[in-house]
């Protein structure tokens, strides 16, 4: 995987030194030209961007610790294109909080920021070939249990998607990426190995007229976990080898398996839509009572003329180190857990917005003094994406 990640760079390279010297090069020649002729090498330049807003309501309580804050969203999907085989995309966002928060531990889930979703340069040398690099939305493994959908990882993706089969999307990623954290001298020993987060997987989605099937299946590894983020992660549900100095600390097992994911949809005459899917992945370097986690889900989704419905209803848990804690979804507890959740989005079409609820219960595995069993809930209005 390291090979590929250096491959994708050498060509990445390549295609930006390449503008350089064409520029010099044109520059020169266009010296002694008239302005018609700078007209005519003007480059073929395309944007295009969708922005939505969304605010509302979030909460939690977990033992004594508890928040409650009201939240503004802004978020945008940008895609810059410089030719059919080159462009920029990413996705800037701004959170804004005003929360009251008792925690034991520090945590960040309640702080305003400015973020990026994703942003990375594309390359796409053939039809159905993207070489990604810059940050990388963790969403493509579909899997909060196992990573947030909230992270991106500086880093490269390939990904290849067969596109002559009727009704059938089916492909490969890969990816190599670094986990982002951030430490002080004194949270650390020494200078430490660079982090790494691997994924290799294969999808197939197939598609008919009424009904719709979503797969994917692939081996992650984690690598070199900060002594920072091993703190934390102990904190979070992750079993420590040691948690007395933050600066000493590491975990106990090795994180590294396979994961997998299918989904099905079908569409009755009625317009009522009915799906089924189930999410499910091993850490094979923890002990079998420490190593699965897991997602069992049903929705339903209709339409009428002015309003749509939709709601998920499902279970899980997520034993203690069936990944690194810190970056699982906060939502459902991250791991040493088990619990169930709703989630209804309802479609205001006359004015375009939803207003999205969710609401998860998360009880502990195993009794341990970091946690506790967690609630926690959100009511948000959302606006239609929308361009301006």
């Amino acid at each position: 995987m390291g090979k590929v990640f250096i491959t994708i760079l050498g060509l990445l390279g390549v295609l930006l030194c390449s503008p350089f010297s064409w520029s010099q090069t044109t520059s020169e020649a266009l010296a002694s030209s008239n302005s018609e002729s700078l007209k005519a090498v003007k480059p073929n330049f395309t944007s295009q961007k969708t922005w939505s807003i969304s605010t509302g309501f979030e909460g939690l309580k977990e033992g004594r610790d508890d928040g409650f804050s009201s939240v503004l969203r802004v978020s945008s999907d940008m895609n810059l294109q410089f030719s059919p085989w080159l462009k920029i995309q990413f996705g800037p966002y701004a959170s804004y909080y005003s929360s009251r928060v008792q925690n034991r531990f520090k945590d960040d889930s309640y702080e305003s920021r400015l973020g990026l979703s994703y942003a990375h340069l594309t390359l796409e040398p053939i039809s159905g070939l993207d070489l990604k690099a810059g940050a990388i939305s963790q969403k493509h493994i579909a899997n909060k249990q196992l990573i947030s959908s909230f992270r991106s990882f500086p880093g490269a993706l390939v990904e290849y998607e067969n596109l002559s089969l009727k009704n059938v999307a089916m492909g490969v990623r890969a990816q190599y990426v670094i986990p982002t954290s951030s430490s002080l001298n004194t949270d650390r020993q020494s200078q430490e190995a660079l982090p790494t987060f691997q994924t290799e997987s294969l999808f197939l989605n197939y598609t008919q007229t009424s009904w719709k099937l979503e797969s994917q299946a692939g081996l992650f590894a984690w690598s070199n976990i900060p002594s920072k983020v091993a703190y934390e992660s102990s904190q979070a549900g992750n079993t420590p080898a040691n948690s007395d100095s933050e600066a000493e600390s590491y975990l106990r097992y090795g994180y590294k398996g396979w994961f997998g994911n299918l989904k099905g949809n079908y569409t009755f005459e009625s317009g009522l839509n009915l799906g089924l899917g189930m999410m499910r992945f091993s850490n094979t370097d923890a002990p079998t009572a420490l190593a699965d986690s897991q997602r069992v889900f049903g929705s339903a989704e209709y339409s009428f003329e002015k309003l749509g419905l939709a709601f998920e209803l499902g279970s899980f848990f997520s034993e203690a180190d069936a990944s690194i804690a810190k970056y699982t979804s906060s939502g459902f507890g991250n791991t040493n857990r088990k619990g169930e959740y709703i989630e209804g989005k309802f479609d205001i079409k006359p004015y375009q917005f939803y207003v999205v609820s969710k609401y998860a219960r998360a009880n502990e595995l195993n009794q341990i003094s970091y946690q506790d069993d967690l609630e926690s809930f959100s009511v948000m209005v959302e606006s239609y994406e929308f361009q301006f």
